[in-house]
């Protein structure tokens, strides 16, 4: 994304007056500005041009848009979303943030609130097996294959999407349901366990879920 440009009202020659424009206006002038086309701003968005020909026509309030689809237009005319809806906002001092934290695959205790992470799986480990539910293969966008990694040093499990069969660690997933894979290896508790889990990504984009044995506790 690139940097967004300041937008600037035109204004008389003298500057004693600049022009009151609504949202609608804003996007139109910032486009002819950028030389463009409203097929080509609802191209580079992804958006339908009925869709920005009905922001750019005040058809539709922009500040009523979905947050995506403001986004979008936003960053391909390289305007700040806070120019166009007028809302006045005090930012945080960002010399207070603090280094990023190491994520847990465990969910993070909400006081006074339901739990709603969604990327917070588990899996159940009983008897040298281990249960892999629908909602992980989910998860992975429900492949035909899951690729089964077991990192030993760190106690981490790790499971991917696979090509196909052939080649070791690979299960096939059932149409519906869980998915048993046996690990004969992994010895921590005689009682069934529960480990958590969740969606990453490694240093390559690949889409793995991981799910850290240390933090395991009684199913």
């Amino acid at each position: 994304m690139g940097d967004y440009i300041p937008f600037e009202y035109p204004a008389t020659k003298d500057g004693e007056y600049t022009a009151v424009l609504n949202e609608g206006q804003i996007l139109l002038t910032r486009r002819l500005q950028l030389g463009l086309t409203q097929h080509q701003v609802a191209e580079m968005a992804g958006l339908c041009l009925s869709q920005y020909q009905r922001l750019e026509g005040s058809e539709r309030f922009f500040s009523g848009c979905s947050m995506k689809t403001g986004l979008a237009v936003c960053s391909v005319l390289l305007l700040n979303p806070t120019d166009i809806v007028h809302i006045c906002i005090q930012q945080a001092d960002n010399r207070a943030i603090a280094p990023l934290p190491l994520f847990e695959t465990t969910d993070p205790h909400r006081v006074g609130r339901k739990k709603i992470r969604r990327d917070i799986m588990s899996l159940t480990i009983a008897s040298g097996h281990i249960i892999v539910p629908e909602a992980v293969i989910t998860a992975l966008g429900s492949p035909s294959h899951i690729l089964y990694l077991f990192e030993r040093h760190s106690q981490r499990i790790l499971l991917s999407a696979a090509e196909g069969a052939g080649y070791p660690g690979v299960y096939s997933t059932p149409s519906e349901g869980a998915l048993t894979i046996q690990e004969d290896s992994i010895i921590l508790n005689p009682a069934p366990l529960s480990a958590s889990c969740r969606l990453v990504r490694d240093r390559k984009g690949a889409l793995f879920v991981l799910s850290d044995l240390n933090t395991a506790t009684k199913a």
